[in-house]
């Protein structure tokens, strides 16, 4: 895993986001999603698993900061709890 980016606290640059933290490597993904029972909600996304249309898309929108979580429900991705 070579490339690393992390996003943290306020990913969200439209607003209230349920995204808390976004670590991204070049064939993985990991997302902490917030918890109002403060417990730590991250699931990891793998390029392989998902495929690399979805991981690509995941990528921009994290970088764009909007639209993670709405794609994630929209295209049904299930991630892995950790």
């Amino acid at each position: 895993m070579s490339e690393t980016i992390v996003y943290s606290g306020n990913v969200s640059r439209g607003g209230e986001s349920s995204v808390n933290v976004i670590q991204i490597f070049s064939s993985v993904m990991e997302i902490r999603f917030k918890d109002p029972s403060n417990k730590r909600a991250t699931y990891k996304y793998k390029r392989s698993e998902i495929g690399r249309t979805h991981f690509n898309n995941m990528k921009l929108l994290a970088n764009q900061g909007k639209g993670l979580n709405s794609y994630l429900h929209e295209h049904r991705i299930k991630g892995v709890k950790q």
